[in-house]
């Protein structure tokens, strides 16, 4: 009815993220089997138990996006504080490192699980969440996580065409190597830290190859930027 008279906005639904194991992934695909029809973008909760949990989250997301055909958004992510949780310096650690895992998805948007801690009723855990206190104090978590938050984190994709034994590397202005690889590098998130990177790449040049041994190549950490060489046309094409 509503995409009746404007067919701009985009409906979600979400479902939880918690445990962070296989019985809720299977939970995932049977509720979004029944609505996905229905909505614009898929809603997921991301909570990790612990570390152990983190490399799991990228594939996740991707898995039940490509089932659905649907793009994703991170409806609630976060981490409680107190005794038998985390601290607010696991808090901190923990969120920076589930954004970038999180962000390796491209989802169209993540929102943190809360702001602010509530004044406790029955339970305690729910209401600790926040990054600022119930008396309206930061924890000391706040500056970090505001700054993880607010980080525009560009991601890189590097191919060559037809795939080639290319070393690929991600430097900073003052030369300092950040990053190494051989043949691609498949979305991987930029340095935090720096505005500008260079990416460089070289290979075994052969007769039939038509692009310099060397390419180099300027990017900004907050854009997300796909470098792709055709060794046989010699035309590189880099899209942001």
């Amino acid at each position: 009815a509503i995409k009746s008279v404007d067919p701009t906005p985009q409906f979600a639904s979400n479902v939880s993220g918690y445990p962070m194991e296989q019985k809720t992934f299977d939970r995932w695909d049977a509720y979004f089997g029944v609505i996905a029809s229905e909505i614009d973008l898929l809603g997921l909760d991301i909570y990790p138990r612990s570390e152990a949990d983190i490399p799991i989250i990228k594939s996740s997301i991707i898995g039940v996006a490509s089932k659905f055909g649907k793009p994703t958004i991170i409806a609630e992510t976060g981490f409680p504080t107190g005794p038998g949780r985390f601290s607010e310096a696991e808090q901190a650690s923990l969120l920076s490192k589930t954004l970038d895992q999180a962000r390796l998805a491209l989802p169209k948007a993540i929102i943190y699980y809360q702001y602010s801690d509530t004044i406790p009723t029955t339970d305690i855990t729910e209401s600790s969440f926040g990054v600022v206190k119930s008396d309206g104090s930061r924890k000391s978590s706040y500056d970090l996580i505001m700054k993880a938050m607010a980080q525009p984190t560009g991601l890189l994709r590097v191919e060559t065409k037809p795939a080639t034994p290319a070393n690929i590397r991600i430097f900073r202005a003052d030369g300092k190597v950040l990053m190494e690889k051989q043949w691609a590098i498949n979305w991987e998130p930029l340095p935090s830290g720096d505005i500008i990177y260079f990416v460089q790449f070289s290979y075994p040049k052969t007769g039939s190859i038509m692009i310099p041994k060397t390419a180099l190549f300027r990017i900004n950490a907050g854009r997300t930027t796909e470098i792709l060489g055709d060794f046989k046309t010699g035309k590189t094409t880099v899209t942001y």
